[in-house]
C-alpha cells in the first residue's frame, strides 16, 4: 500500500466512534470530519461492529468491557483505543484489546491524523517503517504510538 493510496483512501473510511457525547467525543468526531471520514457515534457500545465499518475507535472502559467483546475477535476495521490514563490494568485491556493505536484523553486536534493514518498502515502491513538515517526501522504500533503522543514543546 502506497503512502498516497493510504491517505487518500481516509477520506473514504468509514468510522465508528464509540464514546460518550461529551468534550472528548465531539472533538474527535470533528477532527474525523475535517479529515474527511464517513463518521457515526454510538454509546454504549454495541455487541457487534456493524459490515462496512473501516476503522473503530472506542474508550477502553472497564464498566463497558462484557459489552465489547469483539474487541478481542476477528475483526477486519482498524481498532483504535481511546484510554484516560495508564496503569498495569489499562495496559493489560489495552493488550488484550488488539488495538493498532491509542488516543489519550484529553483529546486534542494534533493526533488524531497520526494515529489515525499509523493504526491504518499497522492493521495492513503490521509495522510502520520509519527512515532514521541509519536506515530504516519497522515500528510496532506501540512505538509509533508512543511517538504520535509525545508532547510538542511550542518554539
Amino acid at each position: 500500500m502506497s503512502s498516497a493510496s493510504l491517505i487518500q483512501g481516509l477520506r473514504q473510511a468509514r468510522v465508528l466512534v464509540l464514546h460518550p457525547r461529551d468534550r472528548d467525543g465531539d472533538e474527535l468526531l470533528r477532527q474525523l470530519k475535517r479529515i474527511g471520514c464517513q463518521v457515526d457515534l454510538a454509546w454504549p457500545a454495541p455487541p457487534n461492529i456493524p459490515d462496512g465499518i473501516d476503522v473503530v475507535y472506542f474508550l477502553l472502559d472497564p464498566d463497558q468491557a462484557a459489552a465489547m467483546n469483539w474487541r478481542g475477535g476477528e475483526l477486519r476495521a482498524t481498532m483504535i483505543a481511546i484510554i484516560d490514563f495508564e496503569n498495569p490494568t489499562i495496559l493489560k485491556e489495552l493488550l488484550d484489546s488488539n488495538a493498532h493505536g491509542v488516543l489519550v484523553r484529553p483529546i486534542r486536534p494534533g493526533g488524531v491524523l497520526s494515529t489515525l493514518v499509523a493504526g491504518r498502515l499497522i492493521a495492513t502491513v503490521g509495522y510502520v517503517p520509519v527512515f532514521t538515517g541509519l536506515g530504516f526501522l519497522h515500528l510496532t504500533a506501540f512505538a509509533v504510538l508512543a511517538w504520535a503522543q509525545r508532547p510538542v514543546r511550542a518554539s
